[in-house]
Formats: structure tokens, C-alpha cells, sequence
């Protein structure tokens, strides 16, 4: 994690270095580590794409969560999301 705002989609991405994950595969684990950060995590109703975000506060003022969203397949109004 890199206090940054990119996101990967671990499907066909071997470059891991960023502060968002998505996949579409089942069977996929998606790990973020945190300490004073915002874990969040997103999924669509049917459970067919995760993803899973380290949200720090440069990150969030920079646009982590849009650009997780926008890398997202899913409709807006398909997405749900947790936060820790």
C-alpha cells in the first residue's frame, strides 16, 4: 500500500503496488493491512466482484474510492460497501 489512488484488478494485473484491489473470479481473496487508515470493502448484490480498499486520508481526498468504482464493472446501484 502506497497512500496512493490506484486501484488494480487482480484478474490480469501482475503490478500489486496499489491502495485498491478488484476481481471478478471466484474464489479470489482480496487483504488490505491498515493502522490508522480506512479499510473499506465493496461488492456487487450478485457477489460476482469484490474489492477491497486502504483508504487514507490522501488517498480519499485524491479519489481512491471513485477510482475503485470506476474500475468496477457493477452499477452504482449494485454496489454495497463496508467500512472497518
Amino acid at each position: 500500500q502506497r497512500h496512493s489512488t490506484r486501484c488494480v484488478l487482480i484478474d490480469n494485473d501482475t503490478n500489486r503496488q496499489a491502495d485498491a484491489a478488484v476481481t471478478r473470479l471466484a474464489g479470489r481473496v482480496l487483504a488490505i493491512m491498515t493502522a490508522d487508515c480506512q479499510p473499506l470493502r465493496f461488492c456487487n448484490k450478485q457477489g460476482t466482484e469484490i474489492a477491497a480498499v486502504h483508504a487514507g486520508w490522501r488517498g480519499l481526498a485524491n479519489g481512491i474510492i471513485e477510482n475503485t468504482l470506476a474500475l468496477m464493472q457493477s452499477q452504482p446501484e449494485d454496489i454495497m460497501v463496508w467500512i472497518g
